[in-house]
């Protein structure tokens, strides 16, 4: 049974920040960075509801993803992140685990000759809870905790990862900074994609 390699989807796979600021500032016109990034400082579903004092519903996200989508086709992969996904492909199984839903993130992927790494996308539509669905995902494999690692660009992926027992390694070109990602004791911080390898396989010995 080959081990786990779990990857966040925005700010990993394709750098959107920017590009989801603009889509959030439509509907928040006063919105800074700053308050964006603090959205991901824990489950994004949760902090945005805490901000808006409402629950977000289906109707909230289809009026996101409206604008999200087209805009998400037109950023190109992080640079160099197809070769090693490739080369860890070889050795692990890949799964997509994100708060965007999973359509978008399938058709991305199919455009960018990206799909084909991936056993399994779990989107937002999934589960709201990346608690839940890693914990989905490691029974269903029948995967223990130390046999999994979560790559991610957000405190806040670390701190629902750590509730199922698992090692994330945080990536510095999404939407978190180095001192924020420090935060979530994550096993490593690494600058580029071409040092993922080395540092997945000291934690999946």
């Amino acid at each position: 049974m080959k081990k786990l390699v779990l990857f966040d989807f925005d700010g990993v796979i394709v750098d959107s920040f920017e590009m989801t600021y603009r889509v959030a500032r439509k509907t928040d016109s006063g919105r800074t960075r700053e308050q964006q990034k603090q959205l991901f400082d824990g489950n994004v579903y949760d902090e945005m509801e805490r901000k808006a004092g409402k629950r977000i519903t289906d109707e909230d996200d289809l009026s996101f993803y409206k604008e999200y989508v087209p805009q998400l086709m037109d950023l190109p992969p992080i640079e160099g992140i197809s070769q090693v996904l490739g080369e860890l492909q070889s050795i692990y199984t890949l799964i997509v685990v994100s708060s965007t839903i999973s359509s978008p993130i399938a058709e991305y992927l199919a455009k960018y000759n990206l799909a084909h790494y991936f056993d399994e996308i779990m989107g937002g539509d999934i589960h709201r809870s990346k608690v839940a669905k890693i914990q989905m995902i490691l029974k269903k494999h029948g995967i223990k905790p130390a046999e999994a690692i979560f790559i991610t660009d957000t405190l806040g992926d670390m701190r629902e990862a750590i509730k199922c027992g698992v090692l994330s390694i945080g990536v510095t070109w999404g939407f978190h900074e180095k001192e924020r990602l420090q935060k979530g004791n994550p096993f490593v911080i690494v600058e580029t994609p071409q040092e993922l390898p080395k540092a997945i396989g000291l934690v999946l010995k």
